[in-house]
């Protein structure tokens, strides 16, 4: 069951974290593979500071480059080419006593070209499809133990998210042993999503078994609705973005009432604006858990959740049509209530 931390949207519910360098250590991790590789770097340079560095990207572009050439040259009449990539780094600094500061920044993309020739007789129809698409995302944690049992845990983050399709297609016809373009059309369409978010988490354990965990989480966000851009479009015709924020109180109990019974319930309140618009939602959230034997788990739980966000897709196309568009009285936000029950059974148990 999520915790009331999390949003009711499964990217709130990821939990991505990077790794922190072992005491002391600086080691080097180096992968190749047939159309990837990746390196990984990290170390302690200091007794109070670390840090990681990693990096991967495909060279499949590369293997299809004379596929590309033979394609610009007219010797072939497809070429399909893919290139991604992403970069990490994060750095650990311990400050005073148990005190911790991180500071994480993520970079990645990716790049798909499908592009093609068909002649018939006289005339050629030429179609290129460049579809790019990348996010971007840094943030700084820390922790602050403000006592044996109470710990502040806050964050500051930036994300961002675009993506692209440049479409291009070309009309020829074969005239006195060369091709007069007889027609062209190139048409653009993007999109982008930009999220500045604030966490204040804490901590607080009331005993053997026994855990509250609450906080803050605001965002404002800004969503650059999807638009369909042609070459000879003026300036300035673009669609307006779009700003959004939500504030979120949380309250999570976790209770370890017996060896074999485990509890968690919370509370979530959060407050969706928009344009003078606004939305208020409550969302309680239980699990419980019975272990009746060693290898047999039983639970039910029950969880409400909204979701501001929409997302909008034409699967028959083809290619990724990413539209992203936030609630409003036109399109109101969604709620959904979550109920389960059940059981896990463990066949055959791992060896020790």
């Amino acid at each position: 069951m999520r915790a009331s931390s999390c949003e009711g949207r499964l990217s709130g519910i990821l939990d991505i974290a990077t790794h922190s360098a072992p005491a002391r250590e600086r080691k080097r991790k180096l992968g190749i593979g047939l159309i990837s590789s990746h390196l990984s770097l990290f170390g302690e340079p200091g007794k109070r500071t670390n840090y990681f560095l990693a990096g991967r990207t495909s060279y499949f572009n590369v293997l299809t480059a004379p596929q590309k050439s033979a394609f610009k040259s007219g010797a072939d009449t497809d070429y399909n080419g893919n290139l991604m990539y992403d970069l990490t780094a994060k750095i650990d600094q311990k400050l005073f006593g148990d005190s911790e500061l991180s500071l994480t920044i993520y970079r990645s993309g990716d790049q798909t070209n499908r592009w093609s020739r068909l002649t018939d007789g006289e005339e050629r129809r030429e179609e290129k499809n460049d579809v790019c698409w990348g996010n971007f995302l840094t943030s700084l944690n820390a922790t602050f133990p403000l006592s044996k049992s109470w710990t502040f845990q806050p964050q500051f983050g930036y994300s961002s998210y675009r993506y692209s399709l440049n479409s291009f297609s070309a009309l020829s016809e074969h005239q006195a042993n060369d091709w007069l373009l007889l027609n062209e059309d190139q048409l653009e369409s993007r999109t982008s999503i930009q999220t500045w978010q604030t966490r204040l988490d804490f901590t607080l354990r009331l005993g053997a078994g026994h855990r509250l965990d609450y906080g803050f989480l605001g965002s404002k966000n800004g969503v650059q609705p999807t638009q369909n851009v042609r070459e000879e479009q003026p300036p300035g015709s673009q669609a307006e973005r779009i700003d959004f924020t939500e504030q979120t109180l949380y309250a999570d109990y976790l209770a370890e009432l017996s060896p074999q019974f485990h509890l968690q319930s919370g509370l979530r309140g959060v407050r969706y604006q928009r344009s003078g618009e606004d939305w208020l939602f409550l969302e309680p959230r239980f699990n419980l858990q019975w272990t009746h034997r060693p290898m047999l788990v039983y639970f039910a739980g029950y969880a409400r959740m909204s979701q501001f966000l929409h997302y909008l897709n034409n699967p028959s196309l083809g290619l990724p049509t990413d539209t992203w568009l936030p609630a409003s009285s036109a399109a109101e936000p969604n709620d959904s209530r979550y109920l389960v029950g059940g059981y896990k059974q463990v066949l055959v148990s791992a060896p020790p």
